[in-house]
């Protein structure tokens, strides 16, 4: 409970409003509201009211992040200014300072700050990331508690003058130590208000989950897929979740088994892409269902035995909730997607906007392969001819990547040796969807210079032109590390820190105001507009990173 105005003890559920959809019906926007983020909210905006830094220290998938990103966003955006940042174990000090001084500037001789009458609030995501170096010192957090306590920069020129700062505050966020994560400086710590954010007990995971499901079954007419799914459907699926984190912990060789709240919300996404006329029964949701819990938690399994263990769990739920519609649901293969849709656009058929691009269940392999070889064709009639044979597994990863291609926001990590064509059914990927292909062409003396300039055509691309793109990137391209670092936060919040100075802000704000005014956007100020840059590149952009797992490197 909290000591509200009206001057009574209140419990936080009193508080707790009705969950509504985002208007536009993007998932990555939608918010739950629970009693933990009601309590979480108004902390943040308690001590951020009082002009302290706040920090947020939770798990993965404990929605520290959606939070405090909501939270900035619901501000008055005439006087806040907001600068998010991710740390990566590459981000040096130089990177955060940047961060900073491009956000802000000159006031009178030695001071800087945001424009006036604005407030800078800069959310720090990941904050413990930075790497330790030899002396035992994380250079990022060392800079920070320099400008926190002392309110100020030295400039990094041969004056070494001091910047005082005004008008900026420090909200941050990150995990426990523990794997990447590194300990913190107590005395950089101390300067913070920290909040422990808790993981979601199951009864709150129900509620969040619930909720959005309950919601779009309302859309579809079919009364029996309400009545027989409903909270069974929920519960299942936290129960394969909760099986399948303790069954399958990450350890050295498999790293990357880490299963967040991030992998559930992603199953529900799949769930929401039906519609009324491509699943007009309880059992053709109940096969979505396995498809999309499939592509989450099995696709990241690397052998054969952790693949039986993830399959037999889901078969057993299946089987044991869902009697009626387990034949039909456990039938092999499981291929979801819009493929019918997209060869109609590719042969030119004028169809009324997504009308064809449903997602459905495409059958078997005998199905797909001759719609797969007829694109083929029409792709090798006008670019450089590929020999590509489908069979079974390439027709599998096809769908895979068609599937996570068409989400909003839908990134992929494509790992296996080389020579086993993800490159190449990353392209025809693309091109199936109707996107441009965008890849760097490494040349001699290519660095950090040259990747900026080429991610600023990328931005321009998807921002400006609002062209849906696909960044291909492979290991081989990894000239300087520090290119895994401007991708990481492309990948967090689809701004790179200092990749754009104040001279293209004003001509981006300038070239997407238009489109800004048209969908809506009341507010046209310079700041909105870049913001809205941003989201419409985060939105537009399809990052696909193909590694080899051979070497160190990975």
């Amino acid at each position: 409970s909290a000591y509200w105005h009206d001057l009574c003890w209140k419990a936080w559920r009193t508080y707790v409003q009705d969950y509504e959809p985002p208007a536009d019906g993007q998932f990555s926007k939608i918010l739950v509201p629970t009693v933990d983020v009601v309590r979480s909210t108004w902390l943040l905006d308690t001590v951020v009211s009082c002009g302290k830094p706040t920090l947020f220290v939770g798990e993965s998938g404990t929605a520290k992040s959606v939070t405090i990103h909501n939270y900035l966003g619901s501000l008055d955006g005439a006087v806040n200014i907001n600068l998010n940042v991710n740390f990566s174990s590459r981000t040096s000090s130089f990177d955060v300072q940047r961060a900073i001084e491009d956000s802000t500037e000159k006031r009178t001789k030695d001071t800087y700050g945001p424009p006036m009458g604005k407030r800078l609030l800069m959310f720090i995501d990941d904050l413990n990331m930075p790497r330790v170096d030899r002396y035992g010192t994380q250079q990022p957090i060392a800079l920070l508690k320099l400008f926190i306590e002392r309110k100020g920069l030295y400039d990094r020129g041969k004056e070494l003058s001091w910047k005082h700062m005004k008008d900026v505050q420090v909200v941050g966020a990150m995990g426990p130590p523990g794997g990447a994560r590194n300990p913190v400086d107590p005395r950089f710590m101390s300067l913070f208000n920290v909040f422990g954010i808790q993981f979601p007990s199951t009864d709150n995971l129900r509620t969040i989950y619930q909720a959005i499901l309950s919601r779009h079954l309302a859309k579809l007419p079919c009364e029996e897929i309400q009545i027989m799914m409903g909270e069974k459907l929920t519960d299942a699926t936290l129960e394969l979740y909760n099986h399948i984190s303790e069954k399958l912990p990450p350890t050295p060789s498999r790293f990357h088994y880490v299963f967040n709240l991030r992998d559930l919300s992603r199953v529900y996404e799949g769930l929401l892409l039906s519609t009324p006329d491509m699943f007009p029964d309880a059992q053709s949701f109940l096969r979505l269902w396995r498809n999309e819990a499939l592509r989450v938690f099995h696709d990241r399994l690397i052998c054969p035995e952790d693949k039986a263990l993830a399959l037999a769990k889901v078969q057993e739920l299946v089987e044991a909730r869902f009697p009626s519609c387990a034949q039909h649901a456990l039938a092999d293969p499981c291929l979801f997607g819009d493929v019918g849709g997209a060869l109609g656009t590719l042969r030119g058929e004028e169809v009324e906007g997504e009308a064809l691009r449903l997602y459905a269940d495409l059958g078997d392999y005998a199905a797909i392969k001759p719609v797969f070889e007829e694109v083929l064709s029409l792709y090798n009639a006008k670019r450089k001819p590929m020999n590509l044979v489908f069979f079974e597994d390439a027709l599998e990863h096809l769908v895979r990547i068609c599937r996570t291609m068409r989400l909003p926001q839908g990134n992929l990590l494509l790992v296996g040796v080389g020579g086993s064509g993800k490159s190449s059914l990353t392209r025809f990927a693309t091109h199936m969807g109707g996107f441009k292909i965008f890849s760097i062409e490494l040349t001699r003396g290519y660095g950090s210079n040259e990747f900026r300039e080429d991610l600023r055509k990328l931005y321009h691309t998807a921002g400006i032109e609002g062209k849906p793109v696909v960044f291909l990137f492979s290991d081989t391209q990894i000239v300087n590390e520090g290119f895994l670092e401007d991708i990481n936060n492309m990948l967090n919040s689809g701004e790179v820190p200092g990749m754009f100075g104040q001279d293209d802000k004003d001509r981006i704000a300038a070239d997407i105001r238009e489109w800004v005014l048209e969908h809506g956007g009341g507010a046209a100020s310079k700041d909105a507009c870049y913001s809205a840059f941003i989201g419409r590149v985060r939105d537009n952009l399809h990052i696909v990173l193909c590694m080899s797992p051979v070497g160190d490197a990975f």
